[in-house]
């Protein structure tokens, strides 16, 4: 199995793939950073958060302009994909927060505008024109998810939390109602036993979720008003992570796992480490 592809590949070989915001603003490559680093909108203090690479300010002018380059780039490759595949799609709840990164770009600008415009300030304004269109784009995509059984169980149940030693975040795991909504959307889509489905995340949740969805079916353990999933011919529902080293500037995208229990990694032995299935 080819565990690496692009997201370019992956739109053209699936029937739909669903983006989650947690790629939007993911401009760097996990590889090269050696902590936990946040998206575009956090540098600037996006929700509050002001991190030290910023200094004292929550504008752009604490920022190096290769920074604000490099998120240039990104938002613009991943927007001429989007723009070429009208297969990639996503729930109205991602876009809504989505829209709350956009409107704290577009406010930074405001707030910090000078009265000459510099590299950096074109820079931002031209990643912000790249994210409205992509908002666009999606806005006139959204898939609906209108299964709210399915929502229910997936809280109660805590399909978001890791089953296994893998899959595990370095905080505390939250519910989300975007995430819910949007691994709901896409399973909607596997009724189609033709389908090829895939979720393009850069969060764990989505992945267990998937995951643990996928065992419940397997195993019998749904609900009474779930339990016509045991015997249904559904299609595989594939998650895929930004590639560690490959997503900037290739957007290259790894398979993590699947609805039927296919995993990209496994426990090795009793060791508390996974190790990649070749």
């Amino acid at each position: 199995m080819d565990l690496t592809t692009t997201l370019d590949e992956l739109a053209r070989s699936t029937t739909k793939v669903f983006l989650d915001g947690s790629i939007m603003g993911k401009d760097y490559n996990l590889s090269s950073i050696r902590v936990r680093a946040p998206n575009f909108s956090d540098y600037i203090g996006a929700k509050g958060r002001v991190v030290p690479r910023c200094g004292n300010s929550f504008g752009f002018k604490g920022m190096s302009i290769r920074l604000l380059n490099r998120q240039k780039q990104h938002v613009d490759d991943l927007l001429a994909i989007i723009r070429d595949h009208s297969n990639i799609v996503t729930v109205e709840e991602v876009l809504q927060e989505y829209k709350v990164m956009i409107n704290h770009l577009q406010k930074v600008v405001r707030t910090h505008k000078g009265v000459k415009s510099g590299h950096k300030e074109t820079a931002l304004e031209s990643s912000i024109d790249a994210h409205e269109e992509i908002y666009r784009l999606l806005d006139s995509r959204l898939e609906e998810c209108s299964w709210p059984e399915l929502e229910r169980y997936m809280r109660k149940a805590r399909l978001h939390e890791p089953r296994r030693n893998i899959f595990q975040k370095n905080r505390v795991v939250s519910y989300s109602s975007q995430d819910a909504k949007l691994v709901v959307a896409a399973m909607m889509e596997c009724f189609d036993p033709t389908a090829n489905v895939a979720i393009v995340t850069g969060d764990f949740d989505n992945i267990n979720a998937v995951l643990n969805l996928g065992e419940e079916i397997v195993q019998r353990r749904l609900p009474s008003d779930l339990a016509y999933l045991h015997d249904q011919e559904l299609a595989s529902l594939s998650v895929y992570f930004p590639s560690k080293s490959e997503w900037n500037p290739g957007k290259k995208v790894r398979f993590m796992s699947d609805s039927k229990l296919g995993m990209a990694y496994e426990l090795d032995g009793r060791k508390t480490v996974a190790k990649l299935i070749l």
